[in-house]
């Protein structure tokens, strides 16, 4: 995978959680079911980036964390400067990607939250596009 492709698809995995939790030390508990392990794994490697880059000098990721192009752009820039790193983040999102091919990678309790997933499984409501009351 290329630097760009790789950003990409870490952005994907990792923006609807970053959006649902902003405390940086605690966003891996948010991650759960098939792919919790991947997941917090793909999280370990790029948190320090987001420590750097969004951290808003108390521990909660400032509003570009939530931006896809600004995180992008952060993970593209930092796995253009250090191979190892993007070896290892293209692993694990392969890895991710198998699982969500297979199935074996489902949400619960969403509230619109997606993740390049084939499969879903839902707890609780999910409303693509809107609210409940459709707006």
């Amino acid at each position: 995978m290329t630097p760009v492709e790789i950003a990409a698809k870490a952005a994907e995995w990792l923006l609807p959680f970053l959006k649902k939790n902003k405390l940086i030390e605690e966003i891996a508990g948010d991650f759960k079911e098939a792919a919790q392990t991947e997941l917090r794994l793909l999280w370990q490697k790029v948190k320090p980036i987001f420590i750097e880059d969004f951290n808003d000098g108390e521990g909660r990721l400032d509003e570009a964390a939530e931006s896809q192009p600004a995180v992008k752009k952060v993970l593209e820039k930092t796995v253009k400067n250090d191979e190892t790193l993007g070896n290892a983040l293209s692993e694990l999102l392969a890895t991710l990607d198998e699982k969500a091919a297979r199935g074996e990678i489902s949400i619960s309790g969403s509230t619109n939250v997606v993740v390049g997933v084939q499969n879903i499984n839902v707890g609780g409501d999910f409303i693509v596009g809107g609210t409940k009351n459709g707006s």
